[in-house]
């Protein structure tokens, strides 16, 4: 069993998804953390699949679009949801199985289990596994997410169990749900725009459990006080609106500044002073005044934001931190923009555009990073088309999670890494076993994984042009953006003389 002083947030999203709980939630998190509190994020999804990884066929790794959410890898190969790589980068912490819940998997391994022992009773069993999960966490404050939203049938069972826990455990419960924009005006309030929040609390009220605070959210900048006002006469007397912002980063310092965290420690009965100074503020501060912009084309065949949240939030913090601001460009097509750089991901799509986009990249010196299944692409473009050979590239069992790779000296890797074993997050079913045909060529093979395959290469004479068959953004942290995307950066800034500021 856990301490007594183990304590629960939870976090419900009201109406619909996609109204930013996991921004709020890990922002709450990440407040917490900074004044002393030591925090751990649970995210629970009520769906049957066992992960996210064979959700649906878009999220295989050579077919990652934007139909969905992005494929997140954890170090010991766990696939999950955009919203754990969201609480790693906010709590600058590495998660494992144990914070990813699906009902699936929990049902998986109770099915697992029978050894004839008696009847499996689905509720029954169910929560007990919730239950074991959730108090078996050794940490002062368990932070809970629950996917979806309230109302969701699959997700009542788990609702069930918290407030069964709740009559056990301290716990804070957090209603995020958006304001309609039906019905507008400025001299009455429709009960259009918050029929949602009404009804979700409500919800709640009737399984057993009462918010403490209620957060809307909507796409102004500030809302009429008559709205709050309203919904407070309708549901509890705290209600705080955050609106959207472009800059995730400043969605902690909304929090504080409406005093969010100073009602958790009330609640819970912490006794400390919370801080006014916060790491990620120079992010937020720096975010805001960058002047110099790099444009950077993900090469893709469509703008699929949903299925690349990782990696844009990666390539922005190494432009943060290289004092520049990183412009993501989806269209290939388009000519109006100065190119910098070419970021090359899974997408096997629109393939004769992208032969022709990395011959450009040699021939102009264009600053050209694949990353995972970009990587086999970048390799077998250079082999076919350089080296007039068929394809090395060979396809295999889906390697996922941390693994090792072995760098070669003096190729220019310590400058960027600062050694010679790295481990890293991978999700790749491709493997090249048979790379000789490369040594005596410009895109030089520079790293191997522990079965001798090769996982990275850099082409002479470029300024950066450089596979990985690693995921650098699943490790990569705003406090401390990976090695490889950094180094892509300033060769940018290089290349294109960014670099006095």
């Amino acid at each position: 069993m856990v301490k007594e002083k183990t304590k629960f947030i939870v976090v419900y999203g009201g109406g619909t998804s996609e109204i930013g709980k996991t921004h709020i939630s890990a922002s709450i998190g990440y407040l917490l953390k900074e004044n002393g509190i030591d925090v751990c994020p649970v995210k629970f999804d009520g769906y049957l699949n066992y992960s996210t990884g064979n959700m649906c066929k878009y999220h295989k790794t050579q077919k990652l679009k934007a139909f969905g959410e992005e494929v997140f890898v954890l170090e010991d190969g766990t696939e999950c949801d955009s919203d754990s790589g969201i609480y790693e980068r906010f709590l600058g912490i590495n998660l494992n199985k144990d914070s990813y819940i699906t009902n699936g998997r929990l049902l998986y391994e109770i099915i697992e289990k029978d050894r004839g022992e008696g009847k499996i009773l689905t509720f029954r069993s169910l929560k007990e596994e919730y239950k074991k999960i959730l108090i078996n966490k050794k940490c002062e404050v368990v932070l809970l997410e629950v996917g979806g939203s309230v109302g969701d049938i699959e997700n009542k069972l788990f609702l069930e169990t918290i407030a069964e826990l709740s009559h056990e455990y301290a716990t804070f419960g957090i209603l995020i749900a958006p304001l309609m924009d039906l019905h507008k005006s400025t001299t009455s309030i429709s009960s259009s725009q918050t029929k949602l929040i009404r009804m979700s609390f409500l919800t709640l009220t009737q399984i057993g459990m009462r918010p403490d605070i209620i957060i809307c959210r909507g796409k102004d900048t500030k809302i009429d006080k008559k709205v709050l006002n309203f919904i407070r006469e309708e549901t509890i007397n705290s209600v705080f609106y955050i609106p959207f912002v472009d800059t995730i980063y400043e969605i902690p310092f909304i929090l504080l500044k409406n005093k969010i965290p100073h009602l958790i420690f009330q609640k819970f009965h912490i006794k400390k002073k919370i801080k006014k100074r916060y790491r990620l503020e120079n992010i937020f501060r720096k975010t805001v005044n960058l002047k110099k912009t790099i444009n950077l084309l993900i090469v893709d065949n469509m703008e699929s934001c949903g299925s690349y949240v990782s990696i844009i939030d990666a390539l922005k913090c190494a432009g943060i931190k290289e004092n520049v601001k990183v412009n993501i460009v989806w269209d290939v097509k388009r000519k109006d923009f100065k190119l910098h750089g070419i970021v090359l991901l899974n997408d096997y799509e629109n393939i004769k555009r992208k032969y022709e986009l990395l011959k450009i990249a040699r021939k102009n010196k264009i600053p050209t990073i694949g990353i995972g299944g970009g990587f086999y692409f970048l390799v077998n473009d250079f082999v076919r088309h350089v080296l007039k050979k068929t394809s090395i590239v060979k396809h295999g069992s889906l390697k996922v999670g941390l693994h090792k790779t072995t760098l070669e000296k003096s190729r220019g890797t310590e400058k960027i890494f600062g050694k010679n074993t790295i481990y890293e997050r991978h999700r790749h079913s491709e493997y090249i076993n048979n790379y000789e045909i490369l040594r005596k060529s410009l895109l030089k093979p520079i790293g191997f994984s522990e079965e001798g395959h090769l996982e990275v290469v850099k082409l002479s004479d470029h300024p950066f042009y450089i596979g990985v068959a690693f995921n650098p953004e699943y490790s990569s942290k705003p406090l401390s953006p990976h090695p490889i995307l950094l180094s892509f950066i300033r060769s940018i800034k290089k290349r294109y003389r960014l670099q006095k500021e």
